[in-house]
């Protein structure tokens, strides 16, 4: 793994792409909301790869490196990683039920998202694309685009969103990324009431963890 300590990568999707890069030890960093890198030095660096802002190093899923996996077979994913993806739901219900202040956007509770399995499909292919390849980026490296990615999934209703992260060691910092970056804290907090979550680790990777959101409303 080529550690790069100390940069920090953001990427936004609603509807158009934005990909910065900031760095995670400069607190005078400027954002740039919605599309930008968020808050350079709030919790966990938005979206950011680098040291994971929980106690010590990441103590879930590790060893699989997702090498022949198939994304598309619910049954053959590892279940740690499933489990991880299960929690990062939980905690954008609680997230969604308590409202939250998005930048200069503020946002009433709202009702909680369900998992929705071609979503997850989608969430799960792109984030294990991302890990084993070792790239950063909404658009697959032979120019799919996440709407196309979700369509072949089969998922039938209206695509809104995609959040993609890098680097964080848990699905809570995971989730207190994106809520501090206020373009990936609308996705979350948007009237979608679907999503689908993907993880995946390869530790030959830049950044060993890879993390996706897919959104949509039916």
């Amino acid at each position: 793994m080529n550690r790069l300590l100390g940069s920090v990568l953001s990427a936004l999707l609603v509807l158009s792409v934005a990909a910065c890069v900031g760095d995670i030890d400069d607190p005078s960093a400027p954002g740039v909301p919605p599309n930008g890198p968020g808050v350079p030095n709030g919790p966990g660096v938005p979206n950011g790869p680098g040291t994971p802002t929980g106690p010590g190093q990441p103590t879930g899923p590790g060893q699989p490196t997702g090498g022949g996996l198939d994304c598309r077979n619910d049954a053959a994913w590892p279940a740690e990683w499933k489990a991880w993806e299960d929690q990062v739901l939980v905690i954008v219900n609680e997230k969604r039920a308590a409202g939250a202040t998005c930048g200069d956007e503020v946002f009433a509770p709202k009702p909680p998202q369900k998992m929705d399995a071609a979503l997850r499909e989608a969430a799960r292919c792109h984030a294990l694309d991302l890990a084993n390849n070792n790239y950063f980026s909404h658009d697959s490296q032979d120019g799919t685009s996440p709407w196309t990615r979700i369509e072949r999934a089969g998922y039938t209703a209206n695509a809104t969103g995609e959040n993609i992260a890098a680097g964080q060691g848990s699905p809570e910092s995971a989730m207190e990324s994106w809520m501090h970056s206020p373009g990936h804290c609308s996705n979350i907090m948007s009237d979608a009431n679907e999503i689908g979550v993907g993880y995946a680790i390869d530790e030959s990777s830049d950044f060993d963890h890879y993390w996706v959101q897919d959104f949509g409303n039916r």
